[in-house]
């Protein structure tokens, strides 16, 4: 027993030395580069299989590293990197110990099937503050979604993108072609007009409004396409199809399914006063412009309220509404 108690506290030193140790090569290593650390979660998803699971997420991991302003992280990284610094301290040198990179974003991917639909989310935590940005896409197939998931995280990360490039002074190497394009020392410049100079010179088209946006109320996130559709995700679970129209300057999107109760659920009342309603409500409808910048759509919608006491629907209810866009 006594040589036992003995051998553990070597261990639980070394232990400490190497977590010292991987603490200031960490500080050594971000005051020489400052590109950001992401760290990936495994993707979740029920109903699919791992290996689809393992190679969207590869996917996604290497279509970041394209981006050029991250580096990336996850939990058996970080083990190992450890695990490589006990061993190098163990025989005295510290020339070999590596240092777990430290998260600022934590990128977490799911996939869920809603009807014949593949629905494809990506979340985003900024650690330094807890912000969360979530973009989804859907597909009839998970070979779609895979085709479609470079535009996804991109959209997603660029916000994150410009935080790296600015705490670099607007020095670090991003690329914005889809084979990883150059590998110059200055940002890599879109192709194509900027979303004001489409404003300048066109009314608004269905390719100008083809984005990710945050919704107004009951809404999370829509999903709107070059071909005139859209899918929404509502706020209280479950999606709704939309389609839109251009006229001049004015742009309609509607309902374009029939009601469903998830449509109308609230904290205020259960799932049979929000059948109840869904039997009753005519089908939303938006009527929106384009702000000059083009980065959000305002104006009204036409939808429904509901008298808890009376137990009746208004079908003349119409609000103010505003989308904001996350991303092209």
């Amino acid at each position: 027993m006594p040589s036992t108690g003995k051998a553990r506290v070597p261990a639980l030193l070394l232990r400490s030395a190497a977590l010292s140790v991987c603490l200031s090569l960490a500080i050594a290593a971000q005051a020489q580069s400052r590109q950001a650390v992401v760290k990936i979660v495994p993707f979740s998803g029920e109903g699919f299989i791992a290996s689809e699971l393992n190679g969207l997420q590869n996917l996604v991991a290497a279509q970041i590293v394209e981006l050029r302003a991250f580096r990336l992280t996850d939990d058996a990284g970080r083990d190992l990197a450890l695990s490589e610094t006990e061993q190098a301290l163990a025989v005295g040198s510290t020339a070999f110990a590596a240092a777990p990179l430290s998260a600022e974003y934590v990128l977490t991917g799911s996939l869920s099937r809603v009807g014949e639909l593949v629905v494809f989310s990506l979340s985003n935590t900024r650690v330094r503050d807890g912000e969360k940005l979530v973009v989804s896409d859907s597909a009839p197939s998970i070979n779609e979604i895979a085709a479609r998931s470079r535009a996804l995280t991109r959209s997603l990360f660029s916000d994150a993108q410009r935080d790296a490039l600015s705490a670099d002074g607007g020095t670090a190497s991003v690329s914005s072609s889809p084979g990883g394009g150059s590998d110059s020392a200055e940002p890599a410049k879109e192709k194509g007009p900027s979303l004001a100079e489409e404003r300048a010179h066109d009314r608004p088209s269905l390719a100008m409004l083809a984005a990710t946006w945050r919704g107004d109320k009951g809404l999370e996130t829509i999903r709107l396409y070059p071909n005139g559709t859209g899918i929404a995700f509502l706020s209280g679970g479950g999606t709704m199809r939309v389609r839109l129209r251009i006229e001049g300057s004015a742009i309609e999107v509607w309902q374009d399914q029939a009601n469903d109760p998830a449509m109308y659920r609230s904290p205020n009342w259960g799932y049979e006063t929000a059948q109840s309603i869904a039997k009753e409500a005519r089908p939303m409808r938006w009527y929106f412009s384009l702000s000059e910048d083009g980065q959000a759509l305002f104006g009204i919608k036409e939808s429904v309220a509901y008298d808890g006491l009376a137990r009746s629907v208004d079908n003349g209810y119409v609000r103010d509404a505003r989308w904001e866009r996350i991303s092209r």
